[in-house]
């Protein structure tokens, strides 16, 4: 224990600090996550990112017949906007999929140094 020892641990740790579990990581799975990290710094993938981005803002503003939002009566784009939010949706996954690779394996990555 360090000097400030007793007065910084938790109820119960007097006795003993409690020990974190560890995290075991299939080597399998982390193989596929520096996969998709590595593809996600890639330059293919930036030019893909740039249009997939212009995609999602595209379905922002237009229904997926591309009409813009506000060309259309309420009751059109009621029915339509569900359809443009789940593809604005699932633009957002697919990104953040990528998003979470790289930053799941930098972190694996700190971890092991």
């Amino acid at each position: 224990m360090t000097e400030s020892g007793a007065q910084n641990v938790m109820v119960g740790d007097a006795d003993g600090p409690t020990q974190l579990p560890e995290t075991r990581v299939d080597p399998g799975v982390l193989k596929e996550e520096r996969k998709m990290a590595n593809y996600s710094q890639s330059e293919e993938f930036t030019r893909l990112r740039t249009f997939i981005e212009a995609r999602g803002e595209f379905f922002r503003r237009h229904l997926p017949d591309g009409r813009r939002i506000q060309d259309v009566s309420k009751k059109e784009r009621d029915e339509y906007w569900v359809a443009s939010c789940v593809i604005v949706s699932e633009i957002e996954n697919i990104l953040g999929e990528y998003d979470q690779a790289r930053k799941a394996v930098q972190e694996y990555d700190a971890r092991q140094s």
